[in-house]
């Protein structure tokens, strides 16, 4: 009887609760704030759609970050889901902004887009420069899409903000 009591007060205490969103939540349009951490594929010119997903714009640093809620009446603040092999890295320095209505759900266009054509290039695939980090990026946002809770989503940002600024210790001198 207690288990249940405390599931009972701990759904009460709902920290996405509205009461419970601080100043930075609030200054959120309701259709941005609802979209927040919603995987999505968009469109940027020459490439073709691309997985992504939305951010809080205080998730976002320097020149992105500065302006991006004077623009988020009109743009989304996305990373995009990108892999790069090479690196070990997922979505590094992909931050951009696009505008609401160049973003389309995930999952209701996986089909159509997954496979990487480019509209304006006459529907070529994109190209082998990008190509692995695209599908790679696709795989991902596949898998969070359809995560229940998209809370849980996009864990590897934040592993990979740390992996970043991690100061590298200075090489120990040979002892002569």
């Amino acid at each position: 009887e207690s288990d249940e009591e405390s599931e009972e007060e701990e759904e009460d205490e709902d920290p996405n609760d509205e009461t419970h969103d601080p100043p930075e939540w609030k200054a959120l349009p309701d259709e941005v704030r609802a979209k927040v951490m919603e995987v999505v594929w968009i469109k940027e010119s020459r490439q073709p759609w691309w997985p992504a997903i939305i951010l809080h714009p205080k998730n976002v640093r320097g020149n992105l970050g500065k302006g991006a809620m004077q623009k988020i009446k009109t743009h989304y603040v996305l990373q995009h889901y990108v892999h790069d092999q090479s690196e070990g890295t997922t979505g590094a320095n992909t931050f951009t902004y696009i505008l609401h209505q160049k973003v389309k759900p995930f999952l209701e266009h996986l089909e159509e887009y997954k496979e990487g054509r480019v509209p304006e290039q006459k529907n070529k695939i994109v190209g082998k420069r990008y190509a692995d980090k695209f599908f790679a990026g696709v795989k991902l946002a596949e898998e969070e899409a359809k995560l229940t809770d998209k809370w849980d989503r996009a864990k590897w940002l934040v592993g990979e903000k740390k992996k970043r600024r991690k100061k590298k210790k200075p090489k120990a001198k040979p002892k002569a």
